[in-house]
């Protein structure tokens, strides 16, 4: 009998994963008439991501659990795991990406296993990362956050190739996440059902873009407020701020200046041409569209502090109507501020349009 098939959608974070696994959750029971199983990653398998080295009961526990799911399902199955914790620690570079694959490699050993990887343009990756770091709680300035990772942070070519001396390049599949992606036909789920070979992912006609983002001020809000609240007054901020100032899907941050972002570039020149000619075949090197210097937007400069943890700590207290709606309407040297505002307090219902 011929092992069992199995695909590992490994991320990376910030391309789609978030979407394409609530569209994967909404389609079990279809994906199971097709043939496919969508396992959920077992929880102790989420220790992965962080590991700095091998460890034999997160092994073991990993393989019981997946061998069990394989042993419960219909003949004949293929199988699906989704985790872009499976593709290391994004928050050291993914050093450990090495470390990863290799358990993964000793969980499924004696399956037939594929490997899906999608590729961020890496100033865009380190953009969006932040936003989420942000997000999560976090108050540092993009500047200091981007100062943490050099050259060997977020180098495909070395995250790949750890991938395939375990699985063998053959089994390794490739994918862009980039504008161009999102605006063709089938779009990030189309392509992700052609490569597992599932026709009613390409009918799902769910939102692609459930994971939007926030808008540049609406993360400065937050990065300057956090200092100054607990954990419920940050969720709760959180909630107003998305609701009233969201990101359109690759709409830029503009962290980084034309400048910044051709110098991080030229840093994995390189390794990006490394990896369009081995697994696109492209013989020029381009992996990604580079960005446009006449289509670049003004640096982002950021906003008044002092005035925004004022207005964030009023918001999340249960603000009165009054003293916000002269707030709001007073913010003249601030314009920006006064924009987002006016949008998150007309989403709470304490301005009329």
């Amino acid at each position: 009998m011929s092992p069992a098939h199995l695909f590992i959608h490994i991320g990376t974070h910030k391309t789609g994963s978030t979407a394409i696994q609530s569209a994967l959750r909404e389609n079990a029971s279809l994906l199971g008439k097709e043939g496919i199983v969508f396992m959920p990653v077992p929880k102790v398998a989420k220790q992965l991501m962080m590991g700095q080295a091998l460890d034999s009961t997160i092994i073991s526990r990993c393989r019981d659990r997946l061998q069990k799911s394989i042993k419960d399902a219909p003949a004949r199955s293929r199988f699906l795991w989704s985790f872009e914790g499976f593709s290391g620690n994004p928050d050291v570079g993914y050093e450990n990406a090495h470390v990863v694959a290799e358990s993964l490699g000793r969980i499924t050993d004696g399956l037939d296993v594929s490997i899906i990887a999608y590729l961020r343009r890496q100033d865009e990756f380190i953009e969006s990362l932040y936003a989420q770091t942000i997000c999560a709680g976090a108050s540092c300035t993009f500047e200091s956050f981007a100062a943490r990772f050099d050259a060997s942070s977020f180098d495909w070519a070395r995250l790949l190739h750890g991938y395939s001396e375990h699985f063998g390049r053959e089994n390794i599949i490739v994918q862009r996440y980039d504008k161009g992606l999102l605006s063709t036909a089938g779009g990030l789920l189309g392509g992700f059902a052609q490569i597992i070979g599932s026709e009613c992912l390409k009918k799902h006609r769910g939102s692609i873009a459930a994971n939007r983002g926030y808008s540049p001020d609406a993360l400065e809000i937050m990065r300057l407020a956090h200092p100054h609240l607990d954990e419920m007054e940050k969720k709760r901020l959180q909630r107003a701020l998305h609701q009233a100032s969201q990101k359109q899907p690759f709409a830029s941050y503009n962290y980084l200046s034309f400048g910044e972002r051709q110098e991080i570039l030229d840093r994995y020149s390189a390794s990006n041409a490394e990896v369009a000619r081995e697994y696109f075949n492209e013989p020029d090197g381009g992996l990604f569209a580079l960005p446009d210097p006449s289509g670049s937007h003004p640096h982002y400069q950021g906003i008044s502090g002092a005035t925004v943890v004022f207005l964030a700590k009023a918001v999340v207290a249960g603000p009165g109507t009054l003293l916000l709606r002269a707030v709001a309407e007073g913010l003249d040297r601030v314009p920006r501020v006064k924009s987002v505002l006016r949008r998150l307090f007309w989403k709470l219902g304490l301005l009329k349009q």
